[in-house]
């Protein structure tokens, strides 16, 4: 995309004004952003977020990409560019917390399976004791698929959720644990 936006000559040969400055000391390095449009071919895919608090498909509106290049501070040595950037997207319910983004270059169906651990039938969670641990596996598609080893004693469940795609064999299981409330680490602080 950065060369679609800028022309390999222009990447090649940067303006030293422009590094000197957007020049970081903390890192050493110039860095330029840019904002473009999403390409078509990109846009027709699907896009699908996996998130805590509300899932569901993502329309790209714009992509935010940067152009690094590592330099001194008077830009006098300048190394080759680096690339990165990000999708921005719009979704219709707003969601409070991190998560996951599921691209395909195809449009596709999701399938949503809540409540994992209470099932008869699958997909469904099971939980077995082995010594002072418990060991959680998912039956799926005919398997047992080993999930997580935890102490006997925590964690607790709270939620779980399997999110299938329809034109793959690809599936996520998000579990949701109960905040271990003697414990200091922050994962257990902030859950």
């Amino acid at each position: 995309m950065a060369r679609s936006h800028y022309g390999d000559a222009r990447l090649a040969n940067p303006d030293r004004d422009e590094l000197r400055k957007q020049w970081s000391e903390v890192s050493g390095a110039s860095t330029i952003e840019y904002r473009t449009d999403v390409p078509p071919i990109f846009r027709s895919g699907g896009f699908y977020l996996l998130a805590e608090s509300g899932s569901g498909f993502l329309e790209p509106t714009e992509l935010k990409g940067t152009v690094t290049y590592k330099t001194d501070q008077d830009a006098t040595r300048i190394s080759q560019p680096g690339f990165s950037g990000t999708v921005h997207g719009r979704r219709t319910a707003r969601t409070g917390d991190a998560g996951f983004i599921v691209y395909s270059p195809m449009p596709f169906t999701v399938s949503i399976v809540d409540a994992l651990f209470s099932r008869n039938q699958e997909p469904r969670c099971l939980v077995r004791r082995d010594g002072d641990e418990n060991v959680f596996t998912l039956a799926y598609r005919g398997k047992l698929i080993a999930v997580d080893r935890k102490t006997a004693k925590y964690p607790v469940l709270q939620s779980s959720t399997l999110f299938s795609f329809q034109q793959s064999s690809a599936a996520y299981l998000l579990i949701r644990w109960a905040p271990d409330k003697d414990c200091i680490e922050a994962c257990c602080e902030h859950a």
